[in-house]
Formats: C-alpha cells, structure tokens, sequence
C-alpha cells in the first residue's frame, strides 16, 4: 500500500488529470469551430441577400409598389427560416427604408457601429450588447435591453457602389442553445465571455443564479464573471482575456465559488473568450473512488495483520507455557 501511495498513485493522478484536460480541450475546440462556422454563416447571409435583385434596387419602391411588398415578404421569409430577430435595408442616410418589421420603418440608426462599417463597404460584427428598442426576448416579451448582436454589410448598384446598408440582428439566445447540444458531464458547461469579463451566452446554472440573486433574468450581459471569494475576474478568464489559450488542471473557483478545472480559448476576431469548465469534484469522481478503495484495503490489511499478530503472538506464548509450566 505504501508503494501505491507513493508511486503508483502520483501516475494514476497524472493520468486522470491528462484524460480531463483532454476533454475538456476537445469540447473547447469544437465550440470554438463551431462558433467560428456560425458566425460565418451568418457573414454570408449577410452578403446573400444584399446580392439579391429585389435588394439592390430597393431604393426606387415607394409604399404601395408590389415590388415593394415581394421585398418585405422575402425579408420576413429569410427571418422566420434562418432565426434572426430583424433583417432592414437602410439607405446612405441611416434612414430604414425597408423591414421585416414594419415598426421599425423609418427609424434612423445612422450613429450605430454597424451601419457606419457596413457603408464603408465591410462585413461587420457588433459586440454583444442591450438592445436599443424594444424587441422580443426569450420569454416572448417586448423588452429593451435584450442581448443584441448585428451583422451588416453593404448593399452595392450594378456599378459597384454602396447604396445602402443590410442589417441582421442575430438571436444571441440561439447561440447558448447551441452550444448546449454539446455535453459535457453533470456540472461541466462552455460559455462565451466579453472582453469586460461579462458572461454573453447563458449559464447550465442560470435557475440557482436566480435564486441566490446574482441575477434577474438572465446571465448574458447581466453576470460578471468574478470569482465570489476575491470579487476579481475568475482565474480562467482572466487569463482568456489577456488573449492566452490554456487550463488550469489544480483548481480554481468559478463564479459560483465552486472550484472547478477548465480549458479557455481567446476568439480574436470577434475578442470573445471561450470558456470549458467542470466541477472538481466531478471531474476527479473516478480517483476518489480509486483513493477510497485503496484506503478500505489498507485497513482491511492492516486489520488482518493485526489479527494475524495477535493470533501468532497467543500460539507462541501458549506453547512456552507448556513446555515450560
């Protein structure tokens, strides 16, 4: 037992610890690859309906025109089919001048980031951020303040020139339920954090989060990622967001405070951190079992050897009485 303890144990911790990482590592990469081939997707949306024909010529309906009704209808067809909140055309003023929501005609939105970029001819992606209007939210709520994500791109004439501006706005929710499609134990979750350390996709834990108050409805935008024992940003994402790729193996405490074991990924283009995490407790579930058996046989052992000496001990004594009473 003392060879176990002292040799063999060491190896099989090893083991276990390498076997963990790697998974863990896997799952961080395949999100991150997803994320990736999503975000593409959603990139060349963008460029697929500024190249359609109606699109490009949207300029020249007015309210009323059947052209006009074709280009609304398709507009609300791609959002229902492809899962997005909002699809508008805007024209070199920032003025909406087509929707999928009629409501949303009209509205100027020429100070935002994604209309700007996207009229100086670029696909571009916002930061995850708290809507500005009202939209639905993932309870079927009007709410402002929603986590919001755009995609835009510009809309060009025969000639090559920008005439405007097409917007999507992604469903951010559709993203953490996505990312959930991929297991990862009883406690273990991959989350997407910003570069101010807020939680962007929503925690396998947001019912508890609730309950104990950390948040009100959700986790994305509303939870800050800091450790509970030092109100300091988490060992992982700290690191994550310093731009690095790596694990901790040892332990560290999440923002629950349980101390978990994680991998994290920095997400350059868009500056978001990727983040794979497993309780300890769990991940080591398997070794403790070994330590608990190793332990029981040690006392077993040692219960025998004891017996085993007593009986010995009682032979011998009885036997010198004996011969020599």
């Amino acid at each position: 037992m003392l060879v176990f303890r002292l040799v063999l144990y060491p190896q099989v911790l090893r083991g276990f610890q390498e076997i963990r990482i790697k998974d863990l590592e896997s799952v961080g990469h395949k999100q991150a690859e997803f994320i990736s081939v999503w975000m593409k997707e959603r990139k060349a949306d963008v460029e697929t309906i500024a190249n359609e024909y109606l699109v490009r010529s949207f300029l020249r309906f007015n309210p009323g025109d059947k052209e006009l009704q074709e280009l609304t209808s398709y507009l609300q067809l791609v959002r229902d089919n492809y899962g997005y909140k909002e699809i508008s055309l805007v024209d070199n003023q920032g003025k909406i001048r087509v929707s999928a929501r009629e409501d949303f005609l009209g509205l100027g939105i020429e100070e935002f980031d994604y209309f700007r970029e996207a009229l100086k001819g670029n696909i571009f992606v916002t930061r995850v951020h708290p809507s500005v209007f009202s939209i639905p939210n993932e309870f079927g709520e009007m709410e402002r303040g929603v986590p919001t994500l755009f995609v835009s791109g510009p809309i060009r004439d025969d000639r090559y020139k920008v005439i405007g501006v097409v917007s999507l706005r992604v469903d951010v929710a559709a993203i953490s339920k996505e990312m959930r499609r991929v297991k990862l134990g009883e406690t273990g979750e991959t989350y997407l954090a910003d570069e101010n350390g807020y939680m962007i996709t929503e925690s396998r834990f947001v019912s508890t989060l609730r309950e104990k108050g950390m948040i009100k409805k959700r986790t994305a935008l509303e939870l800050r990622l800091v450790d509970p024992t030092t109100g300091q940003l988490t060992r992982g994402v700290q690191a994550c967001l310093k731009g690095e790729n790596g694990y901790d193996i040892k332990g560290y405490p999440d923002y629950r405070g349980v101390k978990v074991i994680g991998f994290w990924h920095w997400i350059p283009e868009y500056r978001w951190g990727l983040m794979s995490e497993i309780d300890v407790d769990e991940a080591f579930r398997d070794l403790c079992e070994v330590e608990k058996t190793r332990v029981a046989l040690t006392l077993t052992l040692s219960t025998l050897l004891v017996v085993a000496a007593v009986y010995l001990g009682r032979r011998l004594t009885g036997g010198d009485l004996y011969k020599f009473p």
